[in-house]
């Protein structure tokens, strides 16, 4: 096999180091900002299932409070029409 080089030779598939230098920056530059969205991911994240568990909470006790608020006033409503009923039938009797 016949090479012929004329003028400089350049071996192709080497860098160098200036030529690398701003793009081993950039791949770094990019690993750190992965990482640090990685980790805002993650704390969104574990933050929104404490607000999620927090508001579930919250709701069921809002729940359960007005279940006994509704309970309460039925039987203060059905205290008052029994009440009121004997208060009227020991009258009727009283005046005969």
């Amino acid at each position: 096999m016949y090479n012929a080089h004329v003028g400089h030779h350049v071996v192709h598939g080497r860098a160098l180091n200036q030529q690398l230098d701003p793009l081993t920056e950039s791949v770094q530059n990019a690993k750190e900002y992965t990482a640090a969205m990685k980790q805002e991911y993650h704390y969104q994240k574990n933050r929104e299932i404490v607000h999620r568990r927090t508001n579930e909470t919250t709701s069921h006790r809002v729940k359960l409070y007005s279940a006994l608020e509704a309970i309460a006033l039925i039987a203060c409503s059905v205290f008052q029409v029994w009440y009121i009923r004997k208060l009227f039938s020991n009258r009727d009797r009283s005046f005969v």
